[in-house]
């Protein structure tokens, strides 16, 4: 993901690990950004634990969820850090529900009527 940002002439910085991205963080400048390697095997981070996701959040202006296939998860990183943001969501995960929904709505408008012995 670095990279396709790079090509696209953001500046980005890709940081490996938490530790490091506290650091990066202070260095940035106006309109940088860091990229935070996946962070699964961190600890706290599948506890959903509320510190974990404080230092996330301590790093990041605003928060954006657009990985919509673990959005079902209770992890720091999905659940516990909306608790210091308002929650956006992404483009590629409104167009999963959006398309979600047209999917459902045709059963939704039908009418239901169980079988009558």
């Amino acid at each position: 993901m670095a990279d396709y940002l790079k090509k696209k002439g953001l500046p980005v910085t890709f940081v490996k690990n938490i530790s490091s991205a506290f650091a990066a963080a202070e260095a940035l400048k106006d309109g940088e950004m860091i990229l935070l390697e996946n962070i699964r095997e961190n600890k706290g981070e599948k506890e959903n634990d509320r510190k974990f996701a404080e230092q996330l959040a301590s790093l990041a202006d605003i928060y954006v969820n657009d990985a919509f296939s673990v959005s079902h998860r209770e992890h720091a990183s999905v659940c516990a850090i909306t608790g210091f943001f308002a929650e956006l969501c992404g483009v590629s995960t409104g167009e999963e529900v959006k398309q979600l929904s047209a999917a459902f709505q045709p059963f939704a408008s039908v009418p239901f009527h169980p079988r009558r012995s």
